[in-house]
């Protein structure tokens, strides 16, 4: 099966580095080139590429900020000049990532985990922290938010809606139990069967006329009696 790719990158230099070394590959097909986000924005949406090589610092924005602009149907391999301790926000969330500069064995085993990754979602099991960036699923493709700045998550229907400090809200396919699964239990808890909060926006424990949590934006969020017992014990440990 042929691969189509798309290459971006404000580099020429750099885009004719990486299409001399995928052209090693016969099953990989570049169909495309962008030099700016707005240039793969148009490119994905008419190409529909089977992978993007993204590069992530880019003169109109950076790399997350094409999940923004086009949904990516395909996989992404971050092309990036990161050093190894900020590699975390990839690694949590799947997305496979290869540093510069890019080396014939390095695309050699990008290419390999797309093979073996081909037609699974990219999302990733992994345990979150409060410092780590997170990626939002949703029907516009995957937006990128620091967990800290999660202020509640609350289901909706077979969907969860994750409400941010930016005052934004997204609306994903990500369940509540995955969300409960993943998320840091110091910070984050269950306050309802529908809604998980950070306590890290939490500024006051309301108890008379029903039991709820008052947040920094002056939101209430109410709290199930049981999952209040869970919480006094837990803030009184």
């Amino acid at each position: 099966m042929t691969t189509r790719a798309l290459v971006v990158d404000d580099e020429r230099l750099a885009r004719v580095v990486l299409r001399k070394l995928l052209e090693a590959w016969r099953d990989v097909q570049i169909v495309g080139e962008a030099n700016s986000l707005s240039n793969a924005a148009e490119a994905v949406r008419t190409l529909d590429p089977d992978v993007v090589f993204l590069d992530i610092q880019m003169p109109d924005g950076t790399g997350f900020d094409l999940f923004e602009r086009a949904t990516i149907r395909g996989r992404v391999i971050f092309v990036t000049a990161y050093e190894q301790h900020a590699l975390r926000a990839f690694e949590v969330n799947a997305l496979d990532y290869l540093l510069k500069p890019v080396t014939p064995d390095g695309l050699a085993r990008a290419l390999e985990r797309l093979d073996a990754n081909r037609g699974t979602p990219a999302e990733s099991a992994a345990g979150l922290m409060l410092d780590d960036v997170v990626s939002l699923p949703s029907a516009r493709g995957l937006q990128f938010t620091a967990v800290r700045d999660v202020i509640f998550i609350q289901r909706a229907d077979d969907y969860t809606e994750v409400f941010l400090a930016s005052g934004r809200s997204v609306l994903t396919s990500t369940s509540l139990e995955t969300w409960a699964e993943r998320l840091p239990g110091e910070s984050f808890v269950r306050i309802h069967r529908s809604t998980i909060a950070n306590l890290v926006h939490v500024v006051e424990l309301k108890l008379e006329q029903g039991p709820a949590l008052v947040l920094q934006n002056g939101q209430t969020l109410r709290l199930s009696r049981r999952c209040l017992r869970a919480l006094r014990q837990r803030l009184l440990r």
